[in-house]
């Protein structure tokens, strides 16, 4: 019942469901029984099933970058909630949310998968989640920001033969074969001089738990590098404390480290590739948007978890279809868009909730009627003056 009815959580009532149980299943049921059902072990099955198809593999993932059997985003959303959940899910206090929540969400572009998702406090840190991944397996490619950047981390890639591409925090210690410290004002001037945009070298990065890694150094535009100054400005300026030349110096700059050998990905792919990060902006988008994953009014603990997991599951599940269909569309050089299938989704809410309820007859009748939707409805749209997501898939190896 809640796989199919988990749209609106700041708005659906138990009334609701049991109306819901009745007109559709024909099941009787009083409100008060289906609030004592909202239970520990009803959030323990949900997660159970949500793990079972998390560890299912979508069988004909895409051929772009096929030398990594997939290309995964690790990120995470936050959203608030109701002060009733201070207790168990803190919140940032003062002017933000007295609790909330928080996603950690490995997202594969190469199947459209979901291989990880876990919830937790909004003001859990991430560092903790870049440990321990057992969704990582060798020869994975795993694009992550500067919330997850950890020398450890990136160690526990290497040991599983997996790769990485992220950027490095401002300030990060950079060796020569040598083990000296590279000049960064030296090299930006050098770079300038000679009308470079990025540069590469193979260097040593950090102190502690230092590892070698290609390292690239790319210039910023002076509009960004001026933002990131007045930004860092401001904030020095509330906490009384004086911008350090260092970072003044790695404001005009991005620094990329990955392990991805050369002669797979030159530099300028690299740094494309990890441009693709902006995808799971649009997934958390959908998410909230369309699934209504971040709106809870006051209710019991474990039956806001169990709404949850009952709409990642409902996630899994249509983004499973939205792989097949995918797949088959690219094929014929016609990508889809996740955002536009997931709209069409929401409109086939009951169609889709008879599929599931009834089974595969009904299933494949949704299916098909999908598919012939899809080259109307679906694909996705490129941008003017802007590299989109296709663009990088279908470059060239090297």
């Amino acid at each position: 019942m809640l796989l199919t009815k988990c749209f609106s959580s700041d708005q659906e009532s138990l009334m609701g469901h049991a109306i819901d149980l009745k007109l559709n299943r024909d099941i009787d049921i009083k409100k008060q029984s289906i609030h004592e059902k909202f239970t520990d072990k009803a959030v323990d099955f949900l997660k159970a099933l949500l793990s079972v198809q998390l560890s299912k593999k979508f069988t004909s993932p895409s051929k772009f970058l096929d030398m990594f059997p997939s290309v995964i985003i690790h990120d995470s959303t936050r959203f608030g909630l109701p002060e009733s959940f201070m207790e168990h899910y803190a919140g940032y206090g003062g002017r933000g949310a007295p609790a909330g929540g928080k996603i950690q969400f490995a997202y594969d572009l190469k199947s459209h998968q979901v291989c990880h998702a876990t919830l937790g406090s909004s003001c859990s840190n991430d560092l903790t989640d870049c440990k321990g991944n057992e969704w990582i397996t060798e020869g994975s490619l795993v694009l992550r920001d500067l919330g997850y950047y950890s020398h450890e981390g990136f160690k526990e890639i290497m040991n599983k033969r997996a790769f990485f591409i992220s950027k490095a925090k401002p300030k990060t210690a950079l060796f020569d074969i040598h083990g000296k410290r590279i000049d960064l004002p030296k090299i930006i001037r050098t770079m300038k001089k000679h009308g470079l945009k990025a540069v590469e070298k193979d260097l040593t990065v950090g102190l502690e738990g230092s590892f070698r890694a290609r390292v690239i150094i790319a210039l910023v535009p002076d509009e960004v590098k001026n933002k990131r100054l007045k930004a860092v400005a401001y904030k020095a300026s509330n906490r009384n404390y004086t911008v350090q030349k260092e970072y003044k110096t790695w404001a005009g700059i991005n620094v990329f480290v990955t392990n991805v050998k050369d002669e797979w990905l030159s530099f300028e792919k690299v740094m494309d590739i990890y441009r693709l990060r902006w995808q799971v902006e649009l997934v958390f988008k959908t998410w909230k948007s369309y699934y209504k994953i971040d709106r809870y009014k006051t209710m019991r603990k474990e039956r806001m978890e169990c709404y949850l997991f009952a709409t990642l599951l409902l996630v899994l599940l249509q983004w499973k279809i939205f792989s097949w269909l995918n797949h088959n569309s690219m094929k014929k050089g016609l990508p889809l868009s996740l955002h536009k299938f997931t709209m069409l989704m929401v409109r086939l809410r009951s169609t889709f909730n008879e599929a599931v309820v009834r089974g595969k007859v009904k299933m494949e009748n949704l299916l098909e009627y999908v598919k012939s939707l899809s080259e109307t409805y679906l694909l996705k749209e490129s941008k003017l003056r802007k590299t989109s997501f296709i663009d990088i898939i279908t470059m060239p190896k090297c």
